[in-house]
């Protein structure tokens, strides 16, 4: 029996939203003899992309939604998007990418509409992706999809591939609004199991010592549950030069995102021989970065040096473990990063709703992985609505109780855009910065909550 998934401080436990838990567990977790390919379908309005946005975010997976005037080479290339590749020409390089990228992250990939891929003869393409990376995919459309789709396809038939097709219901009345599990004070998120903790860290976050505007030190990693906004602390000096020119800083993560990338990506490039000076004369970035990051690989097992040296930049490392384009985000000691999880999760919320409260980003965007408060969706909602992001698309109605509703009508890429200090977006995706201020919500406004 698959054991159902605790839902954490937000989403009800609606049965669809815990089918799609189970599907996905049970296609990840099976045997390798066992198909990767599953369908997840039902008619419209029955929360299948409530229960893809909350399960996106909980298994960090990638996820595209088909339009019908899509073409195959279209279908590919968003996927490379959301992926942070930029697609070759050719389809069959693109297949190929997606594959690879797949097969080494180990992410699932969701497909919306896919009612689409059948009526517009991609089915196919999907299937060599599967064959290709042995990936987890999931098909989400209307509730004719999965049968039209174990019955299309040439050789060997789609269907033999696609695990478990549950049939989806709609919600019961009894289906509660919030998890029963919320009156256990050690089962709750975070930020719901202890109410002062906001309070003792935004206190403790103003008494600390504010850097000179020449420290170029790296950002010193802060204990974050995963939904805090990562806001700047100190600024690394060769990632911020664009940011500078127009009087602002970047945020701490996204100072060291750019260079920790491009030392990621030579990595891969090369993997048989890895050193600190070739990927330092290859990449611009100074060595005593590109060697104190190897060295982080290498203690979180990515690398195995082959060759010692006394000089750090002299070492040479072999690339044992690739777990896809993404630079992994490990501290000094190899140990894994889990700041701005938070922002991440809102972000990919956002793309797979399109339209929202804030409420709704903060209830789907918080999973195991650590909780995201209303207060800290609604600022980070208003802010980009300032910057140009998000659309307002109905009014607060205080009288009714009715939240503002938004939508997202400016989509970069797969990078969170990110809040400073001053107000302002960085947006990783393109590298422009958008000025801001928030719009009030409740008592204070402008409360950040703290990393």
């Amino acid at each position: 029996m698959t054991e159902e998934p605790v839902i954490y401080n937000s989403v009800a436990p609606l049965r669809n939203v815990q089918a799609m838990a189970q599907l996905l567990d049970r296609v990840q977790k099976r045997d390798r003899d066992l198909p990767g390919m599953a369908c997840f379908y039902g008619p419209s309005g029955f929360g299948k992309t409530t229960a893809a946005a909350w399960n996106a975010n909980r298994t960090r997976a990638y996820w595209v939604q088909m339009k019908s005037a899509w073409t195959a080479k279209k279908l590919c290339s968003s996927i490379l998007e959301d992926v942070g590749i930029v697609p070759k020409r050719t389809i069959a390089d693109q297949v190929d990418q997606i594959s690879d990228e797949l097969a080494k992250s180990g992410r699932p990939l969701l497909i919306d509409e896919a009612d689409y891929l059948v009526s517009r003869g991609m089915i196919e393409i999907v299937r060599d992706i599967y064959e290709s990376s042995k990936a987890t995919i999931v098909l989400i459309g209307e509730e004719g999809a999965a049968a039209e789709a174990a019955e299309v396809g040439a050789g060997a038939r789609p269907h033999a591939r696609l695990g478990g097709r549950p049939a989806r219901r709609p919600a019961r009345g009894r289906d509660p609004r919030r998890h029963p599990l919320q009156g256990d004070r050690s089962r709750r998120g975070p930020a719901e199991a202890d109410p002062d903790r906001l309070e003792r860290q935004r206190a403790a976050h103003l008494r600390q010592p504010r850097p000179g505007p020449r420290a170029c030190a790296h950002p010193r990693p802060e204990p974050d549950g995963g939904g805090g906004l990562g806001q700047e602390r100190l600024l690394h000096r060769g990632g911020a030069r664009a940011a500078e020119d127009l009087g602002v800083r970047r945020p701490a993560d996204s100072a060291m995102a750019a260079p920790r990338q491009a030392i990621w990506t030579e990595a891969r490039r090369r993997p048989q021989a890895v050193s600190a000076w070739v990927i330092a004369e290859r990449t611009g970035v100074l060595r005593k970065t590109v060697s104190d990051y190897l060295r982080a690989l290498e203690r979180a097992g990515h690398l195995a040096l082959v060759i010692d040296a006394e000089a750090e930049g002299d070492r040479v490392y072999v690339l044992v473990r690739d777990t896809g384009h993404e630079a992994p985000r490990v501290r000094r000691d190899g140990s894994a990063v889990a700041q701005g999880g938070g922002v991440e999760a809102m972000w990919r919320t956002m793309q797979v709703l399109g339209e929202f409260t804030a409420a709704e980003v903060s209830h789907h965007a918080t999973t195991e992985r650590g909780a995201v408060s209303e207060a800290t969706a609604a600022t980070y909602v208003s802010v980009l609505a300032k910057a140009g992001y998000l659309r307002k698309v109905r009014a607060a109605q205080s009288r009714l109780a009715r939240p503002a509703v938004y939508r997202l009508v400016r989509r970069t890429g797969p990078k969170p855009p990110q809040v400073q200090r001053v107000k302002r977006v960085y947006d990783p995706n393109t590298g422009e910065v958008h000025g801001a201020e928030p719009e009030p919500h409740g008592a204070r406004p402008r409360a950040l909550e703290p990393a």
